[in-house]
């Protein structure tokens, strides 16, 4: 069967993963300036090596609670064929080794907090919903 790895971390008690071919690295937080007139979810921006890229509260970018910044948050970066932003998380995130074959991608029964655009499948067995980065960053209905 062939294998997924996904990078998993927790909001508001949820469990959450990205496919590990769409993060570029995970970060501890950086300084993060705030930029005046944005998205209530853009927390500002960050320079990260010189590249200044978008800091997205993950958890208000789900429609879940704020994100808070504590001693074990990261900046998972993300990078898609058009575009790169930060997503801070609580939790030091993991590696999963999901069996494809395991993940349903008919979420039209299931039962989420989060806008269903933003899930690309649920790995059942780990109780964890798969998101999809692009929609994410571009879109959406948060």
């Amino acid at each position: 069967m062939a294998k997924l790895d996904l990078i998993a971390f927790e909001i508001a008690g949820e469990r959450y993963a990205f496919n590990i071919a769409d993060v570029r690295e995970v970060v501890e937080v950086l300084p993060i300036m705030p930029v005046p007139e944005t998205a209530k979810y853009i927390m500002g921006v960050v320079n990260l090596r010189g590249e200044i890229l978008p800091a997205i509260d993950t958890g208000l970018r789900l429609g879940l609670s704020n994100t808070t910044i504590g001693e074990n948050s990261k900046l998972i970066i993300i990078e898609t064929a058009e575009h790169k932003a930060e997503l801070l998380v609580k939790h030091l995130p993991r590696v999963i080794h999901a069996d494809t074959g395991k993940i349903r991608t008919d979420i039209s029964m299931m039962e989420s907090k989060i806008p269903p655009e933003y899930v690309a499948g649920i790995l059942e067995d780990e109780f964890l919903v798969i998101l999809r980065p692009e929609v994410i960053m571009t879109g959406g209905s948060k």
